[in-house]
Parts: C-alpha cells; sequence; structure tokens
C-alpha cells in the first residue's frame, strides 16, 4: 500500500497493521524480521481488541454514548426504546508523535517504525429507512432483551459499526444510559485547563464531544487506556 509525501516520494505502508512506514519496498523486507513480532492486523482482530478497550473504559464509552445521543437525535427519540437506531463510527490510526506526521508530507527522514493511536473521525447516524438489516436485528434483540433483564427498559439501545478506511467493519452495541441523555440536555461546554491559556471553555457539541474523547486517547502516553499500537 503506498502514500506520496509532499515530494512525490512514494512511501511504503504496512497493508497489514497500516502503521509502519517504509520509504521503499526494499526497506520494508529488510525490516519484516523486526516488525513481525509487533505487527497486528488493524483491520481484522486489532481493531477488534482496540474498540473493546474503547468501549470498557467508562469515561470514553459514556461520552461516546452523549455523542451519539447528540448526533443521532436521542433526546427526541428517547420515548420509544423499542425503536432500533444504528450509527457509524468512523475510525483510524495516526501516528502519535505530531511531528511523524510532518515528516511524512515533507518527506524527510524518519523512523522505520512509529507508535500510533486510536482516533474516532466522525459519528454518523444511518438514515431510518426502516427495520435493521434483518442480520442486525438478532444482534440487537439480543441486547434489548439483556439491558431489559438488568432493569433498563426505558433506555435506548443500538448498534455501532466500527469503520475504518478498508470495507471492513466491526458492530458492537451501545447502551444509552440516563446520565448521557441528561449530559446532552444540558449542553455545557467543556472546560479545559493549560499552563499557557489557563481555563478555557469550549463550547458542547458533538464534534466537540468526540474530540474529548481523542485528546484523552492522545494524553495518554503511557498508555493506560491500551488503544495505541506500533
Amino acid at each position: 500500500m503506498k502514500d506520496r509525501s509532499a515530494t512525490g516520494q512514494d512511501l511504503q505502508k504496512c497493508a497489514r497493521c497500516k502503521m509502519s512506514w517504509y520509504c521503499s519496498r526494499e526497506c520494508q523486507k529488510e525490516h519484516w524480521q523486526i516488525h513481525k513480532k509487533k505487527c497486528e492486523d488493524v483491520e481484522g482482530t486489532g481493531l477488534s481488541r482496540l474498540v473493546r478497550k474503547l468501549q470498557s473504559n467508562k469515561w470514553l464509552l459514556f461520552l461516546l454514548e452523549v455523542c451519539v445521543v447528540c448526533n443521532s437525535d436521542l433526546l427526541r427519540r428517547k420515548s420509544d426504546p423499542d425503536r432500533p437506531f444504528m450509527a457509524r463510527i468512523n475510525v483510524g490510526i495516526e501516528p502519535t508523535d505530531i511531528s511523524v506526521c510532518y515528516q511524512l508530507f515533507t518527506g524527510a527522514e524518519f523512523e522505520s517504525e512509529m507508535e500510533g493511536m486510536l482516533q474516532l473521525n466522525a459519528v454518523t447516524p444511518l438514515e431510518d429507512p426502516g427495520p435493521l438489516a434483518p442480520h442486525m436485528m438478532p444482534l440487537w434483540n439480543n441486547f434489548r432483551e439483556v439491558t431489559n433483564g438488568l432493569g433498563f427498559s426505558s433506555d435506548a439501545v443500538g448498534l455501532l459499526e466500527f469503520v475504518n478506511t478498508s470495507d471492513h467493519s466491526i458492530t458492537t452495541s451501545i447502551h444509552i444510559t440516563q446520565p448521557a441523555l441528561e449530559y446532552a440536555q444540558a449542553a455545557k461546554p467543556f472546560r479545559g485547563h493549560s499552563a499557557l491559556f489557563g481555563v478555557s471553555e469550549v463550547p458542547f457539541s458533538a464534534m466537540s464531544c468526540l474530540e474529548q474523547i481523542n485528546s484523552h486517547i492522545r494524553s495518554d502516553s503511557k498508555n493506560l487506556l491500551q488503544l495505541r499500537v506500533l
């Protein structure tokens, strides 16, 4: 798989993990003995692992719920919990070091292997053409039953389709909790603290909510969230 820098140089990207770039095919072959020990199929089991880790973190999952509430108009639809909904989450693996992006686009020298991290690029509600596709309904029905059994029959549940730049996708379920609805309803701005700028506020929106998720992942330099890959 090739990418092209601003200088016109073709860059080889590992087709399996989508994260290691090389200046030539020969360089990629030479490095394979080292890289194969860490190479993980990001589009297959690797992406599944990252999605599981994302949804296992309570704060990130909560923010994702809020984002889905905003984009899928669930504040208006909250009175109809038995109406299925689905949203598409476009994800990517981006370099953790911003200087790497600069190097890639300027054609400068760069390390043959670099660290990447999961980033959420967009949340798009799938339009309501009617019932979910037949192969999706059993997944939704099962999750609806599980959520009902836990005492949350009045809460909305839906499906999330995580996709990257390929045709590969992973579908999971999501439970929209009452706190997420209340958080979206309040629409309070996000507050940040910076040594340079002090306290700042970002207006609440689906996009700023998504950026909160991404910035939380970016700030995890020790990879405690396990959302970084080599």
